[in-house]
């Protein structure tokens, strides 16, 4: 079997992605691994781990899966989830993840990534986990990320955290109740409830 069979193969198997590691025991040399990806066969994501080269299934969610991928405590978070949820008309041009602080984040090479670091007890609370086909990832609830844009609304804008709470209410699946848990959690409560009270009066 060809090196290149070997290489796809194993990555099919893996949701298209594969460490350094793994490719070295299967028999796979470095010079085996550069030159696939000269080919374009494969690209890094980071230093140390590979994934199948973008066609023409590629999707936003598979950026999701790659940074999930490469920084294992990364969460999907504010505008990023708020665009996923079709909560916000802003588009993101780098995927917003929110790690606990004190954790050190690789550097990747794609897609861009801002990174926030949130306090333990804001990092755990409303984590959701999603498996797909292209892989998993991990992104916070809608009522989380609309908290989370009113939390940091002074740095990233007040008339999007307004605008994600708005079209939250709106939908047929809201639920007040996890939105004031979220808010509470976030201690953003006092804030949101004037605005919350004034849309459904």
């Amino acid at each position: 079997m060809k090196k290149e069979a070997q290489i796809m193969k194993f990555m099919r198997a893996h949701h298209g992605y594969a460490r350094t590691n793994d490719l070295l025991r299967l028999g796979i040399s470095f010079r085996d691994i550069k030159k696939f990806m000269v080919e374009e066969g494969i690209e890094p994501v980071k230093r140390g781990l590979y994934r199948l080269k973008k066609d023409e299934d590629h999707t936003p969610i598979r950026d999701f899966v790659d940074v999930c991928k490469a920084i294992p405590k990364a969460v999907i978070c504010l505008y990023s989830a708020l665009s996923h949820y079709d909560l916000t008309t802003f588009v993101p041009t780098e995927i917003m993840i929110a790690i606990p602080q004190g954790y050190h984040a690789s550097k990747m090479a794609y897609p861009p990534v801002r990174i926030f670091n949130f306090s333990q007890k804001q990092y755990e609370s409303g984590i959701e986990t999603i498996k797909t086909k292209e892989g998993v990832y991990r992104i916070y609830s809608p009522e989380k990320s609309v908290c989370d844009a009113f939390r940091f609304r002074r740095k990233l804008g007040d008339d999007t955290a307004k605008e994600s709470l708005f079209r939250y209410l709106e939908q047929p699946k809201k639920s007040l109740k996890r939105l004031l848990d979220s808010a509470e959690v976030c201690r953003m409560a006092n804030v949101m409830k004037p605005y919350i009270e004034a849309r459904i009066e």
